[in-house]
């Protein structure tokens, strides 16, 4: 029987995010940028877990024989269907964010953000819809997590403006 490591990095990131989370590390926008990435990593690897629960397939393997696997790789669709991509941009550096005290409120403000889109995808998961066909309800969350975004970015950026 094949055993997951999935339980073990969970504890072992939460074990780290711990140790981490009582230490002083280097300034504010780098520590809460630790923090934010370890909370958000265990609950990341806390929702591949559910993929193990998406029922039963009967697949051919090379050897031609029918084999049953359990779980998949995702979570209300079919293996080999539409997948999430990964879009990154680097911003260009502006003097509003040189303080630490911005660029720790920068960072807070996209990792609650990130964890809104984690919790709306896991909640996508969970209702068994598909990623890249969503239905109106994931529209306005997703339309109510960028505004609270922006609002926020606009209102940290209003702050470093006039502390100037």
């Amino acid at each position: 029987m094949f055993f997951s490591a999935g339980p073990s990095l969970i504890l072992a990131s939460l074990a780290v995010a711990a140790v981490i989370g009582w230490q002083r590390v280097a300034d504010r926008p780098t520590a809460r940028a630790i923090h934010a990435g370890l909370g958000l990593a265990v609950v990341g690897m806390s929702f591949g877990n559910l993929m193990a629960f998406t029922g039963t397939e009967l697949v051919t393997d090379a050897n031609g024989k029918v084999v049953k696997l359990l779980g998949k790789h995702t979570v209300g669709a079919d293996d080999g269907t539409g997948g999430m991509p990964i879009l990154a941009r680097l911003g260009r550096r502006h003097a509003w964010l040189h303080g630490d005290r911005t660029r720790a409120s920068l960072i807070g403000i996209l990792a609650a953000g990130y964890a809104g889109l984690v919790a709306l995808t896991a909640w996508q998961a969970l209702r068994a819809q598909s990623l890249i066909h969503p239905d109106c309800a994931t529209w306005l969350t997703l339309a109510a997590i960028i505004i609270a975004v922006a609002l926020g970015i606009g209102l940290v950026h209003a702050r470093a403006n006039s502390a100037k």
